[in-house]
């Protein structure tokens, strides 16, 4: 590296002062360029944690500002109390050690030739100290990074993490911005063991918490707190900290940071107070430079502020008075304030304060990911309803629109609803940073609904019930409801428990909870009882075996996937990472589920595996041919004289729509002897007043003889041709 780019520079501040003079480079620009190059390497190698706010791709001091103050407030509305100490070090550049900067780099996985050059950087710097006499001789500058310099915030940040990679497990609730950080925990024993763990850290690797700048702050305080010490001594305790230039109160109001926003405004607008009241220089020219240096000013972090009427106004004040001044107009001149903003070609400053909150909504959306994801699950969703809604159309024509699929439309349309109001909780939240929270527990309710009616069906589709002729016994719908109730219960204690219990420092994860676990147990809980349903009606019911087998496979992995997904979110999943990913994964699990229900159930000749057989509302002869009535849409299913009727009798009177037949050949067929038939000589219906005797049904040279030596024949597709036979008609009876 060339010499001339070693040398370092004195910047501001006393120069009588020992600790004002650090290394800065400011000089060599070329140098610079070098450092940019080196970083952009070095970024590629190098993942910091997410608790590092500073200096990080995609991130800024609003993310940070805009953490502590929804940690704030979510302590505020719960009425606990949050303690925080905002901790300061000691000349935290310039007291860096090189070799352990060197050990860091390493460790941090950045290759060997990449830490010789950082080396090459940093040896033989050398300055000089100018004095009324002249100049000093240089000398070398041996430890520390370089101020100003382009490299030394991301040398810094690879320091900071590998330094707090220990501590960062027992203090979670930690955010760094560069040598700015802040240590959160619900006691204040809690808090002062932590700052004591970070200051035996940082003391260890040669760096020093700056005893003068360290602050103590507790929200929701309760009397008795207490201070917090360390090593003894007293951290000064305040009632506001001025964090990364924006104040926050320990009440939670934003009121003083409203005041600092309009005085930074006037500071500004003095700075440039020249151009402003310029009368050369035109209006438009005007607005321009005030929205360029005075506007920034006033807005900063207010993205983050959930501000009032009467703050906001407060605000608009201010910048009307500004503006007056630079156009030179008087209240007396009783110009209206739309007209001169419309002169200055400035808007009010409340559309811009939404217009930053939204634009900062979407930044921490698109971070999240949960926005997007959503309104793409809906989207889906939707697209999954509006298919079952025009299957179910078609299966209702045919009479094969059963209660279990009218369950499966229940969920999949209380699913889009539930996605629907998560999506307008989320865009009112952009609009007023608070959001409607009563959308938000109805997205919950809704989700939670969608969720036990699917299964429910999937376990009443296990026992049979509208797959087979089995009917739910009195004792299996009480355990059902049982079970039900138990499960909703559940439910409930985990929304109150969100809702007053759940630690608001953390993402708000269901099933990180007593009732999420109980939620998890539940499943595993159905999952038996649904093995159990499957096993026993495909031992009664052998002939469903095309639908049962692959709706059991599909079904054990979605039984499956939420447990383990939420042991994988507790245990292998950092905590700030949970709800952005386990929000995608949970949505994805049911678009899953409900696919899958879709695909086994199409009303499609081609799908051998359609479970549901033809509603047997009454026995009928239909003028219609078998073509019209879809007889060829559907496959039929033959059922065996099989004596498990789940927990119940058969009913047989109700089999098949059929088409026109002579009734003397149904009676020589079927073997009415002695049964009363009925006949609608209009409609051609035929009902029968008592139950069909199918062991003597299906040949009419049966003998008693041999059909009691003989075991029943089971029911095949033949049986509905035979009562297709054309041509007749019931003048033949």
């Amino acid at each position: 590296m060339p010499e001339e780019w070693r040398r370092i520079f004195k910047n501001k501040g006393d120069v009588q002062s020992c600790s004002n003079y650090r290394g800065i480079k400011l000089m060599s620009h070329t140098m610079k360029l070098w450092e940019r190059v080196v970083e952009a390497r070095l970024r590629k190698v190098v993942e910091i944690c997410e608790q590092q706010y500073g200096f990080m791709p995609r991130k800024s001091t609003t993310d940070a500002i805009f953490a502590l103050r929804i940690l704030m407030e979510k302590y505020g509305d719960g009425q606990r109390e949050l303690h925080c100490v905002f901790v300061d070090l000691e000349k935290a550049y310039d007291r860096v050690p090189r070799e352990e900067l060197w050990y860091c780099m390493r460790k941090s996985g950045v290759a060997e030739k990449y830490v010789r050059v950082v080396q090459d950087m940093y040896e033989r710097s050398r300055t000089v100290v100018r004095s009324a006499v002249g100049q000093t001789e240089e000398f070398k500058v041996e430890v520390g990074l370089h101020q100003g310099s382009a490299l030394s915030p991301f040398l810094f940040a690879i320091v900071m993490d590998q330094l707090s990679e220990e501590v960062r497990q027992e203090s979670p609730w930690t955010m760094m911005f560069a040598d700015d950080i802040v240590i959160c925990s619900e006691s204040r024993e809690q808090v002062e063991e932590n700052l004591e763990r970070w200051r035996f850290a940082l003391e260890r690797r040669g760096m020093k918490v700056s005893r003068s700048k360290t602050e103590y702050m507790c929200v929701n305080e309760r009397e008795g707190s207490g201070t917090v010490r360390l090593q003894g001594e007293e951290v000064k305790k305040v009632q506001e900290f001025k964090y990364l230039g924006s104040t926050v109160q320990s009440n939670g109001e934003c009121g003083k940071e409203v005041k600092k926003r309009v005085q930074a405004g006037w500071n500004g607008w003095r700075n440039v107070s020249g151009v402003l009241c310029d009368r050369k220089i035109s209006a438009r020219i005007k607005g321009k430079v005030y929205r360029t240096v005075v506007r920034p000013a006033m807005l900063y972090g207010l993205e983050t502020v959930s501000l009032r009427k009467r703050q906001e106004s407060e605000l608009e004040v201010a910048e009307l008075k500004m503006l007056r001044f630079s156009l030179g107009v008087t209240r007396l001149d009783r110009i209206r304030n739309e007209y001169i903003r419309g002169t200055a070609h400035v808007g009010r400053l409340g559309d811009k304060v939404r217009e930053a909150r939204l634009r900062w909504f979407g930044h921490v959306q698109r971070r999240e990911r949960i926005l997007e994801t959503d309104i793409t699950f809906l989207v889906i969703f939707a697209s999954v309803f509006s298919l079952s809604c025009y299957f179910a159309y078609n299966l209702k024509g045919r009479q094969l629109l059963h209660t279990t699929y009218k369950m499966f439309m229940t969920a999949a349309g209380v699913e889009v609803f539930s996605l629907l109001f998560f999506c307008i909780y989320w865009g009112l939240y952009a609009r007023d940073g608070v959001g409607n929270g009563c959308l938000k527990i109805l997205g919950k309710l809704l989700f939670s609904v969608s969720f036990l009616v699917f299964l429910l069906m999937l376990i009443l589709l296990g026992k049979g019930f509208t797959v087979t002729r089995a009917r739910i016994s009195h004792s299996g719908s009480i355990k059902l409801s049982i079970y039900m109730t138990i499960y909703t219960i559940t439910y409930i204690i985990l929304f109150i428990y969100e809702a007053e219990f759940f630690d608001p420092g953390e993402v708000l994860y269901a099933y990180d909870s007593p009732a999420g676990y109980g939620l998890m147990s539940l499943q595993l809980l159905a999952y038996v009882w649904f093995c159990y349903a499957v096993l026993v009606s495909l031992k009664h019911y052998p002939e469903k075996q095309p639908f049962y087998i692959p709706f059991f496979a599909a079904y054990t992995l979605w039984f499956f996937a939420v447990p383990v997904m939420a042991l994988i979110a507790n245990f292998g999943i950092s905590r700030w990472a949970r709800e952005k990913i386990v929000n995608g994964i949970q949505l994805g699990i049911h678009l899953y589920a409900h696919t899958v229900f879709l695909i086994i159930t199409r009303p499609s000749a081609a799908n051998k595996n359609f479970p549901y057989h033809v509603r047997t509302s009454q026995i009928g002869i239909l003028l219609s041919s078998p073509k019209e009535m879809g007889a060829e849409s559907f496959p039929h299913h033959a059922y065996g004289n099989s004596s498990f009727l789940g927990d119940s009798q058969p009913n047989f009177t109700e089999l098949f729509s059929i088409q026109s037949v002579s009734v003397k050949n149904i009676n020589d067929a079927m073997g009415f002897k002695g049964q009363e038939m009925a006949m609608n000589t209009e409609q051609k219906i035929i009902t029968t007043s008592s139950p069909v005797d199918f062991s003597t049904t299906f040949s009419p040279a049966v003998t008693p003889a041999t059909s009691a030596l003989s075991p029943p024949p089971r029911l095949s597709s033949h049986f509905t041709e035979y009562f297709s036979m054309q041509g007749r008609t019931v003048s033949q009876a």
